[in-house]
């Protein structure tokens, strides 16, 4: 057995060290992980914040739904008898001149 002894501490040494490598590996390869995930999550937070500020935006003047379009235009939709009907606002969302427009519109349809 004592001829083996040394044999067998290389090995252990051996064996030790290449545990130590792997273990040093995986070490960085879960902070790499880790960085990753709180990149990812800052990038959810984000993205949950600009999806309440488009719901936020999704409101109603005078019972006509507030919609934007594509290209960054408003406009207000409401269903008459199975018709929708659709007033152009513009740009910006002015309430005034929606409500203005509605009045118009609505005096036209009667």
């Amino acid at each position: 057995f004592k001829q083996y002894l040394q044999i067998i501490i290389l090995i252990d040494r051996e064996l030790n060290k290449q545990n130590k490598d792997e273990l040093s590996k995986l070490r960085q390869t879960i902070a790499k992980n880790e960085e990753e995930l709180l990149s990812l999550k800052a990038k959810l937070e984000k993205v949950k914040k600009e999806i309440s500020k488009l719901r936020q935006n999704a409101k109603s003047i005078d019972g006509w739904t507030v919609r934007l379009t594509s290209k960054g235009y408003y406009n207000l939709c409401k269903s008459f008898n199975g018709k929708v009907e659709s007033i152009y606002i513009g740009k910006v969302l002015d309430e005034q001149k929606a409500i203005q427009k509605i009045s118009e519109k609505m005096s036209k349809l009667k």
